[in-house]
Parts: structure tokens; C-alpha cells; sequence
């Protein structure tokens, strides 16, 4: 996993911490982004061509699903991040009620 600067904004006070970004999912992204370019790059070549007969209908239909691909993986690792920074957000949270509750006392 890499690890990246993260801000978060809580009540007008950034916040910075590290964000752990999957390796893994990323380098499936970014290839998964290169296949949907080489893809649409062979349509742009085939364009006048028609695009309801077979081999380039099978292309469009593999660029579909390789566009559905990057928006599932894409909401995996937005997931992952916003888990992070929610995560922050309640250490700092639990941080500010444990300093409070002692001056109270």
C-alpha cells in the first residue's frame, strides 16, 4: 500500500494525516484505464464503419464493460479513503472529548 497526504476539513480546521492507498486496486485501475483507451483508440480508427456489425460491435460492448470496470473499482478505493478519513475524523473527535471531559472534571 502507498501512502499519501490527506486533508480533512472538520469545522473550518484541516486536518493531515496519511492515506494508504491498495497498490494493487490502483495498478488494476490504471490498467483497466489503458485497455478502455486502446479500446476507443481502435474505434476512432474504425470510425465510418458500422458499429452494430460484428467485430466492432464486440469492441463497443468491451469498452462498456470496461468503463463499468473503472466505476466499480474507483468506488472501491473512494470507499477505502473516505473509511480513512471518517476514521481520522472520530480519533480527533474521541481526542477532543477526552481533553474536554478532564478540564470539566
Amino acid at each position: 500500500m502507498g501512502d499519501f497526504p490527506g486533508t480533512l476539513l472538520l469545522n473550518s480546521i484541516s486536518m493531515y494525516f496519511t492515506l494508504e492507498i491498495n497498490e494493487d486496486l490502483a495498478e488494476i485501475l490504471r490498467t483497466t484505464t489503458e485497455l478502455y483507451a486502446q479500446l476507443n483508440a481502435y474505434i476512432e480508427k474504425c470510425k465510418g464503419e458500422n458499429i452494430e456489425e460484428y467485430p466492432l460491435k464486440s469492441i463497443c460492448a468491451a469498452s462498456d464493460s470496461a468503463v463499468n470496470m473503472i466505476t466499480s473499482i474507483a468506488d472501491v478505493i473512494g470507499h477505502h479513503i473516505a473509511k480513512q478519513a471518517l476514521d481520522e475524523e472520530k480519533k480527533v473527535n474521541s481526542n477532543l472529548s477526552n481533553t474536554e471531559s478532564n478540564v470539566s472534571k
